[in-house]
């Protein structure tokens, strides 16, 4: 069973390289799954999935932070309390 937290709106700006600007709001919500789940994204929006520590994904970001999407990196810089609560 999936049930959805409403973290509230964040705004974003980053470059992304090529000239290009990443610019959006948007809604944050935490998941609580109980049980099993099958993630099952779509491929060609998503390259990998993998489940991992808070602590130890903020260790990669900050050893390898070209690995992370931008936005990933400004969401954990930024409003990580918002996530965290």
């Amino acid at each position: 069973m999936l049930t959805l937290e409403t973290r509230g709106q964040i705004e974003y700006r980053a470059d992304v390289g090529n000239g290009m600007i990443e610019h959006e709001v948007v809604t944050l919500f935490l998941g609580r799954v109980s049980g099993g789940i099958d993630i099952q994204p779509n491929p060609d929006e998503v390259m990998e999935t993998r489940w991992i520590r808070w602590d130890a994904l903020a260790r990669e970001i900050t050893e390898d932070p070209g690995s992370f999407t931008p936005w990933l990196r400004i969401y954990l810089a930024e409003h990580s309390a918002i996530l965290r609560n």
